[in-house]
């Protein structure tokens, strides 16, 4: 337990965010709270709003935490247009009742306000407990060009001058945002996200056609990039099939150009809508290299499902899982962002390494596998509990 002792500690976790939307930041409440709980002792209060409910999710995210015995709040906010728990009076008295039983209170950092929720935390909470902000979005979106995107930057600059974010504890789940934190004199430590490597394995029986896999549907994800990529990479190598995946054909000017694209080349493209984590699982562990073309992530978990099911990561080299857990030429490739030759070049690569030097192709699938092992979610809440049991210690 690396020195994690076994008593009741407290932790409140409030999320904008309902739970349902399944992001990196929910995610990390349903794999690490759970393991808190079992492995450590800690009893957990999990409070969040409704906002961007999905009932399936609802209810495995439900389940999930009634299986663990952690207790769950789910509140509406004052309106359609306001994801803040905290707008509406009924909101506010739960989360200070919840908080008068808590030791520690965790924030699941949203989009950033920083005047109204540095004064809403300390309306709230008052400094009586240890606060840790976690930051599961990026702090700055680089080389911005639409208005949401300098704003957020802008408000995340605002948040690192605004003097009553001094008094928190920050947790960066990615290396650059970290050394921003650490830089400007915020107390921070640095846990990145995990994966469960007993879900995520590999397996033995693969695609018969050299299969290139990609799951996302936003223009952070690089979707809007795919067509040009599954394009040239089938000019230069018919050899090869994509699996394109979480909804990207829903998004009508890719649906276009995706269609156009399937009559290009007959057989060699399959769009798949939003899966299931068992069979994201198979088509992980059945493809033979997985694409990631984000323009930006806070961190980026399905890098590391990918690896942990073995098989290699083709990345920009951004901020996140891409440039904290890839590791160049052993686990994958980090391609210069962003560009789209050299990414269609190293995918050529890949599938010319598998077909003429299959042992070396093995050697990165098992080293990928070997990167993931390290950031099981055991590992990750083990690390969580021995910072959140220090700040306690040192509290006051």
């Amino acid at each position: 337990m690396h020195g994690c002792s076994i008593m009741e500690k407290r932790l409140l976790i409030y999320s904008e965010y309902h739970l349902s939307m399944m992001a990196g930041g929910e995610r990390w409440v349903l794999e690490v709270a759970p393991r808190l709980k079992s492995k450590h002792g800690w009893k957990v209060s999990v409070v969040t709003t409704t906002l961007g409910m999905n009932p399936k999710n609802t209810s495995r995210a439900k389940s999930r935490l009634d299986q663990c015995d952690i207790e769950y709040f789910s509140v509406e906010p004052a309106s359609v247009g306001s994801s803040r728990l905290y707008t509406a009076p009924k909101c506010l008295q739960l989360l200070r009742d919840v908080e008068k039983n808590s030791d520690v209170i965790y924030w699941l950092d949203g989009p950033p306000r920083p005047l109204s929720d540095a004064l809403l935390k300390t309306l709230l909470f008052g400094g009586k407990r240890p606060l840790v902000q976690g930051i599961h979005l990026p702090i700055f979106i680089p080389t911005p060009k639409r208005p949401s995107h300098k704003l957020h930057n802008f408000l995340n600059l605002a948040r690192l001058i605004n003097p009553l974010e001094r008094t928190n504890h920050y947790h960066a789940v990615n290396r650059d945002d970290y050394r921003i934190l650490r830089s400007r004199g915020f107390r921070t430590f640095y846990i990145p996200n995990g994966v469960d490597t007993l879900f995520f394995e590999p397996s033995d029986e693969k695609f018969d056609t050299f299969t290139i896999t990609f799951v996302g549907s936003s223009w952070a994800k690089g979707a809007d990039f795919v067509p040009y990529i599954v394009d040239n990479v089938l000019k230069n190598d018919k050899k090869v099939h994509f699996v394109l995946c979480k909804g990207i054909a829903s998004l009508p000017a890719l649906a276009s150009q995706l269609e156009k694209l399937q009559g290009k080349y007959p057989g060699h493209i399959s769009l798949k809508p939003s899966l299931s984590h068992e069979d994201l699982r198979e088509l992980y562990s059945k493809s033979h290299l997985f694409l990631f073309p984000s323009r930006y992530e806070s961190f980026g978990i399905v890098v590391l499902e990918a690896q942990s099911c073995g098989i290699p990561v083709v990345t920009f080299d951004i901020p996140g899982a891409a440039r904290d857990v890839v590791v160049n030429g052993v686990t994958g490739s980090l391609i210069p962002p962003y560009d789209l030759d050299t990414m269609v070049k190293e995918i050529v690569r890949y599938h010319t390494l598998s077909a003429e030097n299959p042992e070396n192709y093995n050697e990165i699938s098992l080293k990928a596998r070997e990167r993931a092992l390290l950031f099981d979610w055991n590992n990750i809440a083990d690390e969580m509990c021995l910072h959140l049991s220090g700040i306690l210690r040192s509290f006051g």
